[in-house]
């Protein structure tokens, strides 16, 4: 081999073991998608442990509470997802959700239950529709894996909100 094949052979070479990194590049709207989910999830999980406390219809601690199991098997299912995507873990919830979570923690007795309903069917709707969203406009096979992974609960999750508002 002459020296020159052999350059291009080693700078081939290392071009090729880089490639994986150049592949995983996130784009903006996946990236955003999984920052809000992140701090979305976070949010749900407070608000969910504050209607364990909170909450006096048994139904609706029931729902919270399932709430609580459900999202912690999610959130961390999430947050190794942010990872392998590369990007940076968010810190906390967004403040409109905390701002939300301490106006909540004033109610008690029957208005809590009904506000935390009334803000779980929100979540939920807005949760549905950013998922449904990002699965028909990712080409990224692990956001739609993940996604596809907790649909059903997701599902289950807004159609158990709506029926407690219902009643």
């Amino acid at each position: 081999m002459t020296y020159p094949i052999r350059s291009t052979l080693l700078a081939l070479t290392l071009l090729a073991s880089q490639a994986p990194a150049f592949a995983a590049a996130i784009n903006e709207a996946d990236k955003k998608f999984l920052t809000d989910d992140e701090q979305g999830a976070r949010y749900e999980l407070a608000l969910a442990q504050m209607a364990q406390q909170k909450a006096t219809r048994p139904e609706v601690k029931a729902y919270a509470a399932r709430l609580v199991k459900d999202h912690e098997t999610q959130n961390p299912a999430l947050e190794k997802l942010v990872a392998s995507q590369g990007v940076t873990p968010s810190v906390g919830m967004k403040d409109e959700d905390q701002t939300r979570l301490n106006e909540l923690s004033n109610q008690a007795g029957p208005a809590f239950d009904g506000k935390f309903v009334d803000e779980a069917v929100r979540v939920n709707a807005k949760d549905k529709k950013a998922g449904d969203q990002e699965k028909s406009s990712t080409s990224d096979a692990d956001i739609k894996a993940f996604l596809n992974q907790f649909a059903s609960m997701d599902s289950e999750h807004e159609k158990a909100a709506l029926a407690l508002q219902q009643k």
